[in-house]
């Protein structure tokens, strides 16, 4: 989270806040980042955030690997069983992940999964799908998307989505599609840290009405091709995002029910892997950007929730999950709470995160929601500090 560069006097530590500070040492740097560290149950819905330190720009990726094997230990001496971690496709927190993988084959020469291992526990690292879907879309305005789906290839242009936002089918003054807007199209007005509208463009809804005005010959023919991709992501995205808010199945969309060994997750999964494997962005002269690295971590994300499906089904007996647990909502409502807390705060100092911090801890995370930031509800219940220490044997995962 993003922070005030402040200097502040503390009488009470005898010391001047304000700078790089991990918990363990202090650096001559000045902090405008800080790090949370928060568990969120699997099976029990709770969250609770943990630590925090105070950064520049970013943690290194060596003492972020150390800082993520740290707290793994040290929930585990108090009785849980961290499972999985959370992350979004910071530089730093992919660095981490490929520093603690790259230890663990050098350990294990015969791992081939993208896990890693803490005294000999697995660890299944995971990417948060809201950042995956948001860095689709945000790639997407600049590069051309290929792929091939159902054995033909696709090409997705940011231009289609354009022309039909600039068509506007409408009847009477009622529009086909009210939630398009141009902060959903215009690089310029886009709010581009909020999920929601990466989410109502790259939506079902956006792609049928393209489809149908293509096939109808009101837009260009080639705009089918941009809608099937749209398509892909609608059910991809709705795959990996069920949650207790989704209890009421919507029609068409029984993907945002729970995972069972009997829903059709695992279907849309298999599929997708194979997409995922034949997409590549490029540019609009036709030449190919490997640097983008949302779809390997789209990919990777998939398998390791195959896996951690197979480890919670099989070896931990659980009969449904709920997959929304498994991203960092709670985290971004957590931000959200620090900014409001006390007066409109967007931009706090040290001084007031610490202080934020402690009163949302003793005060149990007394908002679910921050309403305007980019994420939904969590639904998590926060479980009071002073319980802390005595809950034991609870399956969890790390957000950071």
């Amino acid at each position: 989270m993003a922070i005030k560069p402040h200097f502040e006097y503390s009488s009470k530590k005898d010391m001047i806040v304000g700078f790089v500070d991990n918990g363990k040492k202090r650096v001559k740097r000045i902090a405008d980042h800080a790090l949370v560290f928060m568990i969120r149950g699997i099976t029990k819905n709770y969250k609770q955030p943990i630590s925090y330190t105070f950064c520049c720009t970013a943690t290194e990726k060596h003492e972020l690997a150390q800082a993520i094997k740290d707290h793994i230990r040290k929930l585990k001496s108090s009785g849980f069983h961290v499972i999985a971690t959370v992350c979004d496709q910071g530089s730093s927190n992919m660095s981490a992940i490929n520093a603690l993988i790259a230890e663990t084959k050098h350990r294990n020469t015969h791992s081939t999964r993208y896990v890693f291992e803490v005294d000999g526990d697995e660890v299944i690292p995971l990417y948060d799908p809201p950042h995956l879907i948001k860095n689709i879309r945000n790639n997407l305005m600049t590069k051309n998307l290929t792929c091939s789906i159902d054995n033909e290839n696709k090409t997705a242009k940011w231009e289609h989505i354009v022309k039909l936002y600039e068509e506007n089918p409408a009847y009477k003054g009622i529009r086909l599609m009210p939630k398009l807007t141009e902060l959903h199209v215009d690089p310029k007005k886009m709010p581009k840290m909020k999920v929601k509208y990466a989410t109502q463009l790259l939506s079902s809804s956006v792609a049928v009405n393209m489809g149908y005005l293509a096939e109808k010959g009101i837009l260009d023919p080639s705009s089918k091709e941009t809608a099937d991709v749209i398509l892909f992501f609608d059910e991809l995205f709705d795959s990996v995002n069920g949650g207790f808010m989704n209890e009421k199945k919507r029609p068409g969309k029984d993907l945002l029910g729970p995972l069972t060994p009997k829903s059709s997750h695992q279907s849309v999964w298999t599929k997708s892997k194979e997409v995922l494997k034949t997409m590549k962005f490029v540019t609009p002269q036709g030449h190919r950007k490997s640097h983008v690295s949302t779809v390997p971590n789209w990919l990777r994300t998939l398998e390791n929730l195959e896996y951690l499906k197979d480890l919670l089904f099989q070896k931990h007996e659980i009969k449904s999950i709920w997959l929304r647990h498994f991203n960092q909502d709670p985290l971004e409502n957590f931000f959200g709470c620090v900014r409001s807390h006390g007066a409109r705060s967007n931009n706090p100092t040290c001084v007031h995160f610490e202080v934020a911090f402690a009163a949302l801890l003793i005060n149990n995370l007394n908002s679910l929601h921050s309403p305007g930031y980019n994420c939904e509800k969590d639904q998590g219940r926060g479980f009071n500090c002073l319980s802390f220490s005595y809950i034991t044997g609870v399956r969890t995962r790390i957000n950071y």
